[in-house]
């Protein structure tokens, strides 16, 4: 039913042509996500936990290292699968309810957080381009990963939005809530002495 891990972590998965190797990371609904989307997200996540030691003046080329660097491994690994499920269930609700994200939305904050981006980090597109080649990436990649998370976050508000809509108690509710949590609000009175002066 609903999710189901592939062979990184445990449950059945599905395999591909060389025995005991998993051909998808997760299923969710009976969608699966590839390894190779997860092992991607994992990237992303370590790169930008690099990212604010190096941001911070710390040198990150031990943070992985040891007992505690393979924790932190684990938690991050963690992290992405989690994001990734959240972002197909998502994905799949919206589908079912009809919602879609406009291309000139994602586009125009997509723009927005290029340039606030390049500013916060105080580099210039040619410095980032060099900075993503030495790891492998290139700004198209890069672009269309920021794209798609983007994309995702107003999913995610939409589909929010549609099921919760905007909740607003109003002052009966407030007055209700308050009436019956009223001894947690109780106090008897309090004198509180800041300093003591002994001669």
């Amino acid at each position: 039913p609903g999710t189901r891990s592939g062979g990184l972590f445990g449950g059945s998965a599905s395999q591909s042509g060389d025995e005991g190797t998993p051909s998808y990371a997760v299923s969710v609904g009976g969608e699966k996500v590839s390894l190779q989307t997860f092992q991607e997200r994992v990237s992303q996540l370590v790169t930008q936990y690099q990212n604010l030691y190096a941001k911070a003046g710390q040198d990150a080329s031990g943070i992985f290292n040891g007992a505690a660097g393979a924790m932190l491994q684990l938690r991050l690994s963690s992290g992405a699968m989690s994001d990734l499920i959240r972002q197909t269930v998502y994905a799949q609700e919206a589908k079912s309810r009809g919602i879609r994200v406009s291309k000139e939305t994602v586009e125009a904050n997509l723009a927005t957080q290029y340039e606030q981006l390049l500013a916060s980090y105080k580099i210039t597109e040619e410095q980032l381009v060099t900075y993503l080649a030495e790891t492998g990436q290139t700004l198209e990649s890069f672009k269309d990963r920021l794209r798609a998370s983007i994309e995702s976050q107003y999913i995610a508000e939409a589909v929010d939005k549609q099921v919760a809509g905007t909740i607003e108690p109003s002052q009966a509710d407030i007055e209700a809530y308050y009436e019956k949590n009223v001894t947690r609000y109780a106090q008897d009175e309090q004198v509180q002495a800041s300093h003591i002066l002994v001669d």
